[in-house]
């Protein structure tokens, strides 16, 4: 099956044009800007979405991990890491955290929280990627 993103967003275009507030439009059409590398529109979405629901942490999650991708602004997105996962320590939200302190340089944080996430979720593929790259960087 091959993906549609360009159609997807367009289809997330189209709702939140009608429904101008609805948050989880903003976070998944930022998910899908990212995965077309729209990398500043992805952001704007999730800083939109995070701005409608400050309480929701899914969109704090997909902004700290952009961020830590694009390796920049990652005191910002350590915030936004730890406190999706002080509202919902999911394993994919500590996956993030691990990466955003792997990017700090904080080896021992970055060990501990994925380590964790890899505990409560070993069959993951995102954190088994994640977990791979963290040790193996450890390791050099």
């Amino acid at each position: 099956m091959r993906s549609d993103l360009a159609g997807a967003e367009a289809v997330y275009d189209m709702a939140i044009a009608r429904a101008t507030q609805w948050a989880p439009g903003y976070w998944w059409r930022g998910q899908i800007r990212y995965q077309r590398g729209n990398i500043a529109g992805a952001e704007a979405d999730l800083r939109h979405a995070i701005e409608l629901t400050p309480e929701i942490p899914f969109p704090k999650n997909s902004l700290a991990r952009l961020l830590a991708e694009q390796d920049r602004s990652l005191d910002e997105a350590l915030k936004l890491a730890q406190a999706a996962v002080s509202a919902d320590p999911r394993s994919e939200h500590r996956a993030t955290l691990a990466l955003v302190y792997h990017h700090l340089g904080k080896t021992s944080k970055a060990q501990q929280e994925i380590e964790r996430a890899y505990q409560a979720d070993p069959n993951n593929p995102d954190v088994q990627a994640l977990r791979t790259l963290i040790l193996e960087d450890e390791v050099k």
